[in-house]
């Protein structure tokens, strides 16, 4: 009788190290900076498609641990529908609903990151002469309670391309007009221009993330 004790014992799970719950909670934060910073900086590159790449790969890794699998069992479907039809739903019900829907939210924007930017990677990048483009943009200010108002500028380039097709491109700035950013400038350069410059573009295909401009002489 004790030794089966004694292994009831050593089979209760241990506590999870207090160290390793801090680190954790260092990590996710360190990813979550990043991921603000890296929104607000990238616009285009490698770097974009880089991040992008991550970006799916977490939102998929944070989605398995949310989502209950243990709900999608036979047996456990057939227990919860008893509870549901019995009117006994309680607050760990309401708890499994929530994560499911998170992981299901989560799984969906996953793929939707990284399934193209994967796609891309294999594929690699592709040119494009631009014959023709415009060029608008929107401006939206916000207000922020430390700083009074944050003004976002959406720049639209709208471009055809000689085999025929066409696309619209959108690339935010915090300033109108003149950027740090030489591929954001020569394409407003380019379209804001009547007629529009011809250029080429290199960008990656299953993404539309830019790598390069080239103005046409």
């Amino acid at each position: 009788m004790m030794q089966v004790e004694a292994v009831k014992r050593n089979k209760e799970p241990q506590p999870f190290p207090f160290v390793l719950r801090v680190g954790v909670g260092l990590l996710c934060i360190a990813f979550t900076a990043g991921f603000i910073i890296a929104e607000a900086v990238l616009q285009n590159g490698i770097g974009l498609l880089i991040y992008t790449l991550v970006k799916g790969g977490v939102s998929l890794a944070i989605a398995h641990v949310c989502f209950p699998f243990d709900l999608l069992y036979r047996d456990e479907i057939k227990r919860i529908w008893k509870i549901i039809r019995a009117g006994a739903v309680n607050m760990q019900m309401g708890m499994f609903a929530v994560n499911a829907a998170l992981g299901i939210a989560l799984g969906v924007y996953g793929f939707y990151n990284l399934v193209p930017s994967a796609l891309d990677v294999v594929a690699g990048v592709r040119t494009q002469t631009v014959t023709s483009c415009t060029y608008s943009v929107d401006q939206v200010t916000r207000r922020s309670s430390r700083h009074g108002t944050t003004t976002t500028y959406y720049n639209h380039y709208a471009m055809a391309f000689e085999d025929g097709s066409s696309h619209t491109t959108t690339l935010k700035t915090v300033t109108r007009g003149s950027t740090d950013n030489r591929l954001i400038d020569s394409l407003t350069s380019a379209c804001a221009q009547r007629p529009s410059r011809k250029m080429t573009i290199t960008y990656y295909p299953f993404t539309w993330i830019l790598t390069d401009v080239q103005l046409v002489d």
